[in-house]
């Protein structure tokens, strides 16, 4: 650093606060839900009560929705959001962290399997009336990923979608590919894959087949089960340690109502919990993407004293920030924030040397990304990129074309572990009719 911008720095009053922002959409009137789920949980889809159930890792259990009709698949997003198949309505629904629901998709014919990648920055989704799988961004476009006949159970396991269809086992690797039959004659329900890329199919035999992956042997791995259907590794198995963790599997029917089975990797099966009709399960991992905001408000001065802030992405994987300016909606805040910033200006100077310039947040590039997000500033005048950024240390600042309060904020997609090595640099404030050049 040098000695004028350690002076420049010395001088600025921060007056910084860092605050949780909770971000909603709009809950729907035809189902309600509650958030008090935590990674390491097991979320269930119920057929009895039309819900989806949460399980604590001892046993006690709550209700996170209800007002379903015949849910089905249940998957986690890279942002922590939850999404479950409805069959009897066509519709894939959206759950966000905090628990709001949403309808982020509908049309669908007889939705069933729903499943995302490690990274959970995408999701495929088994249309079992339709006889197709379904390829959806996050920001909702739809694509077809492939064509089968009735898919039910799909998992993801780099690089290839596992789907069972209740006559055989397949995977595909790329868009538009021929599925792939890696075994057959099982009835299978769903599929799980382990970290030794291990096949495990739930079968109406009442048994869970364990399969090679080149699929030349296929093994009982458990039996005497009753109505399995989907099955979820804890999280021991998602951080793919090999040979460790538990085979959690939802068994439909049974003598006063289903039942969740817990299975260890040497194939002793043990009940978790009864009652209800389990039917497909999902863990919420704990390396899932997990949204940390981080906001400033500090007072924006003039000439070389422009608010500038920087921030370390640790590790070895890029990950995606949200970085917006918000002046003139301040006004408006409750309470208000009296003399806010007219029209902030946004750099982001990347690790490269590279800079990308956000003046008015709908002219810059992946404006239509925020937006779709429900993260869009209130103000057109705002700014706002959305990067994603390699590991390093980066800087932004924001300029303004008349002195004001300026309210930086950045949400950051990044693991649990990422966060616990998280650095924030002390920031600096300024401002100056142009955007600045550091």
């Amino acid at each position: 650093m040098s000695l004028k911008e350690s002076n420049r720095r010395s001088k600025l009053d921060l007056r910084a606060k860092l605050l949780i922002v909770l971000l909603a959409t709009a809950a729907l009137s035809t189902f309600t839900s509650n958030a008090f789920a935590a990674a390491g949980d097991l979320f269930v889809s119920d057929l009895a009560t039309n819900s989806i159930v949460v399980y604590h890792p001892d046993g006690t259990k709550f209700t996170f929705a209800t007002g379903l009709n015949s849910p089905q698949g249940l998957a986690f997003d890279q942002f922590g959001n939850l999404y479950e198949a409805d069959l009897g309505t066509g519709r894939l629904f959206q759950f966000t962290a905090d628990g709001t629901p949403s309808i982020f998709a509908s049309g669908l014919v007889s939705p069933v399997g729903v499943a995302s990648p490690e990274d959970g920055a995408e999701l495929f989704v088994a249309e079992n009336g339709g006889n197709k799988i379904d390829n959806f961004e996050l920001v909702g476009t739809k694509t077809l990923f492939a064509s089968i006949t009735a898919p039910l159970g799909i998992a993801f396991d780099n690089p290839s979608l596992y789907i069972a269809n209740g006559t055989s086992e397949s995977k595909v690797s790329e868009a538009g590919d021929t599925p792939t039959v890696i075994s057959s004659l099982d009835s299978s329900r769903s599929v799980i894959v382990d970290s030794k890329d291990n096949i495990y199919a739930s079968s109406n035999f009442g048994t869970i087949f364990k399969i090679t992956p080149d699929g030349m042997t296929k093994a009982i791995f458990a039996k005497g089960l009753v109505g399995p259907s989907g099955m979820a590794f804890d999280n021991l198995q998602q951080l793919k340690i090999a040979d460790h963790g538990n085979l959690f599997v939802a068994e439909r029917f049974g003598v006063g109502g289903g039942r969740i089975s817990k299975i260890t990797p040497n194939g002793t099966t043990t009940t978790f919990a009864s009652g209800g009709s389990p039917n497909f399960l999902a863990f919420e991992p704990f390396l899932a993407g997990k949204l940390l905001n981080i906001s400033t408000r500090a007072q924006v001065l003039t000439g070389d004293n422009v608010l500038i802030g920087g921030f370390i992405i640790p590790g070895t994987v890029a990950k995606q920030v949200l970085i917006r300016a918000i002046g003139p909606s301040l006004a408006s805040a409750n309470p208000p924030v009296p003399g806010p910033l007219a029209d902030p200006v946004l750099e982001l100077h990347k690790p490269d040397g590279t800079v990308v310039v956000s003046d008015n947040w709908k002219s810059t590039p992946g404006a239509a990304q925020v937006q779709a997000f429900k993260l869009a500033p209130t103000n057109d005048l705002e700014s706002a990129i959305f990067p994603t950024l390699p590991p390093g240390n980066t800087q932004q600042s924001c300029a303004a074309k008349t002195v004001g309060l300026a309210w930086p904020w950045w949400r950051l997609l990044m693991s649990m572990r990422s966060q616990r090595r998280l650095s924030w640099p002390i920031l600096a404030v300024v401002v100056s009719s142009a955007p600045v050049t550091m």
